[in-house]
């Protein structure tokens, strides 16, 4: 008898087994859908986006809640979350670089896992990023001043102040914004339209005018505050729009403006110094179609120049390159730079650089001087006043001083 029960109830607990696991078997299996989220913008391949844009995405729908995880880096293996929100945009808090191709994603995550993912999408921020570091310097309003940089800050000298009269003082900064009265009683004295450049370790002035007289006088200083006037004087006379550079351990003056009407000038002719001091006649026509005005920087050891012929209804810009300072070959006729006469070139990010002269601020990048498109999509510099420029530890600074008397400002904006 205890034989039969236990037979019995061994075979009622397999059959309870078998019908539980039939009913298991029965039950419909949830298979878990990984959402798709929709990105905005950036678009795909995007090119100029902001480098404190906005970040935009369609919303998820999902029974359960979540957040959204953005992501960011240089490849699709290294991103990183930057943010979680709960909104379908997401402003950029830490700028990103310049100039740089980014990939990015978002992820909707309920706290223990994703349960959607965007695809990787790709865009490139811009180049020049316009951002006003102040609108009121600790100097005074000024213009036909120069700005540069030496031993780690940036200089400002001279200039006229909004009445036209000359002004006699130097003013520096290590970061644009806070600026120190470095020499109010100059050697020199009071000038204006002049240039100062820095070589062989040392800042030097060439030009401009000092008591009311074009000025041949060459001025020296190892700190930018006590300053040498040298024996020697310059075989040019020069005052606004000078373009001077140094190139294969040699300082050149390239052209300038001394009011000759006659075409040609000696406002073409090529000077170079290996001392700053003494100086060789290169060639008496350095071949630009206008006189002066030209924007020149060196870029993997060939000079590029840019001249845009000042003529509002031909904006034609030429390129020209030299390898040795003395020959300039057209490079291209460009005629879709849209900028105006006198321009500054820079070199960032190996890169040329071309910001607008005169009368326009647009910003406009090349890899090779003859491939020009838009540095940026911001808007220009305020309005039209007219800046001094200057790169100092890879940034370059629009500083207060250009050539515009009625435009006289002691703003100064960081572009990048």
């Amino acid at each position: 008898m205890k034989t039969f029960f236990k037979h019995f109830t061994i075979t009622l607990a397999l059959c309870t087994l078998l019908l539980s696991c039939k009913s298991d078997d029965d039950q419909p299996v949830v298979q878990f859908e990984f959402g798709e989220i929709t990105l905005s913008t950036p678009t795909t391949d995007e090119t100029l986006f902001r480098i404190d844009g906005e970040l935009s995405w369609d919303a998820f729908e999902s029974n359960e809640s979540f957040s959204y995880d953005i992501y960011i880096g240089f490849d699709d293996d290294t991103m990183s979350k930057i943010a979680s929100v709960t909104t379908t945009s997401y402003t950029i808090e830490t700028p990103l670089e310049i100039g740089a191709i980014h990939k990015w994603k978002v992820t909707a995550n309920n706290g223990v896992k994703d349960i959607a993912t965007s695809t990787i999408r790709a865009f490139t921020t811009e180049h020049i990023t316009p951002r006003l570091l102040t609108d009121n310097t600790a100097f005074p309003k000024r213009a036909y001043s120069t700005t540069v940089a030496f031993n780690g800050k940036l200089w400002v000298i001279g200039g006229q102040n909004e009445a036209g009269d000359p002004l006699g003082d130097i003013w520096s900064s290590s970061d644009g914004i806070d600026w120190v009265l470095a020499q109010d009683t100059p050697l020199f004295g009071a000038i204006d339209r002049h240039y100062a450049i820095v070589f062989k370790n040392k800042l030097w002035i060439y030009g401009g005018i000092r008591g009311g007289n074009i000025s041949r006088s060459i001025y020296s200083s190892d700190d930018g505050i006590n300053w040498t006037e040298e024996i020697e004087i310059t075989p040019f006379n020069q005052y606004n729009n000078m373009t001077m550079t140094v190139f294969n351990n040699k300082l050149w003056r390239i052209a300038a403006y001394n009011s000759n009407i006659a075409d040609p000038s000696n406002e073409r002719h090529i000077y170079s110094s290996t001392d700053g001091l003494n100086w060789t006649l290169e060639t008496e026509n350095h071949g630009f179609d206008f006189k002066y005005g030209m924007a020149v920087s060196n870029l993997n050891n060939t000079l590029y120049g840019v001249l845009e012929k000042g003529d509002p209804s031909n904006r034609s810009v030429t390129i020209r390159t030299s390898t040795d300072g003395v020959t300039w070959n057209e490079l291209s006729n460009n005629t879709t730079i849209n900028f105006s006469y006198n321009p500054t070139l820079t070199v960032l990010n190996n890169r040329l650089n071309i910001v607008s002269g005169s009368n326009l601020t647009n910003y406009y990048q090349s890899s090779n001087g003859i491939d020009w498109e838009l540095a940026t999509n911001r808007s220009a510099i305020t309005g039209k006043l007219k800046y001094a420029f200057a790169s100092l530890n890879g940034k370059l600074y629009a500083v207060a001083g250009g050539s515009s008397l009625g435009l006289a400002n002691n703003s100064v904006w960081n572009l990048n």
